[in-house]
């Protein structure tokens, strides 16, 4: 799943966001490793970026267990943002952890990653 998000700068909280695409894919073995996946995402990040002007972030979810897709979106800038327990059902009702990741148009713009503070839970 990827959204597309922005924040409104008049309002004091909350943001925007807009589901838009939804993908599901299974590659057969011989699609592996050539480099489809990290095209696709480096062509939908930059899309996104260039044509919709109010995008400040574009958030990406997948299991925890697709080690492939979450190599994807790190190499492609991405940042890990959430850990979501049990929040991904598959078809056999079972749970599995989700894990969200995001970039920001303005680490996108210069090529960089902002570190994401994991240390801030108030006392």
């Amino acid at each position: 799943m990827i959204a597309v998000s922005r924040a409104d700068p008049a309002a004091r909280a909350g943001r925007l966001s807009i589901l838009v695409a939804s993908v599901m894919t299974m590659p057969v073995a011989a699609d592996r490793g050539r480099g489809i996946g990290t095209r696709a995402l480096a062509w939908l990040t930059e899309h996104v970026f260039t044509t919709a002007a109010g995008a400040s972030r574009i958030e990406g979810t997948t299991r925890q267990d697709n080690v492939a897709m979450r190599r994807l979106f790190r190499r492609g800038g991405y940042v890990k943002e959430s850990h979501y327990r049990d929040g991904w059902p598959d078809p056999d009702g079972n749970l599995h952890d989700a894990i969200g990741y995001a970039i920001l148009r303005r680490d996108w713009l210069a090529g960089t990653t902002t570190v994401l503070r994991w240390d801030d839970e108030p006392a």
